[in-house]
């Protein structure tokens, strides 16, 4: 597998978007509490399910507004396609595809 290189932007935190702001966390969170994916592992998030915990508890609005934003960008035409191109991933290809699309929004 290549390695994920993010591109160096110059931002803030300051200058990100609330949107931009949820994926990063969902990054984090993932890296905090580990990756799942339908093969690999037990335990830890999914990326849906952790754009959904940096949004709040459970499943809320702001988390399905954020995973429609996170779907968009990465060209999908429904939510339902991110599991199936997460548990095609790694823990570190879904970090590494949050952040970009964190940093591109």
């Amino acid at each position: 597998m290549d390695t994920v290189v993010l591109p160096k932007v110059d931002h803030t935190p300051a200058e990100l978007s609330d949107d931009a702001k949820g994926l990063l966390k969902a990054a984090d969170i993932i890296e905090r509490e580990g990756f799942y994916n339908g093969t690999r592992g037990s335990g830890g998030q999914c990326t849906l399910s952790a754009i959904h915990k940096a949004c709040g508890d459970g499943y809320n609005p702001l988390g399905v507004r954020l995973s429609n934003v996170f779907c968009k960008a990465m060209g999908f035409t429904v939510v339902s396609e991110i599991p199936v191109w997460n548990d095609k991933r790694t823990k570190d290809e879904a970090v590494a595809k949050l952040r970009s699309v964190a940093l591109s929004i």
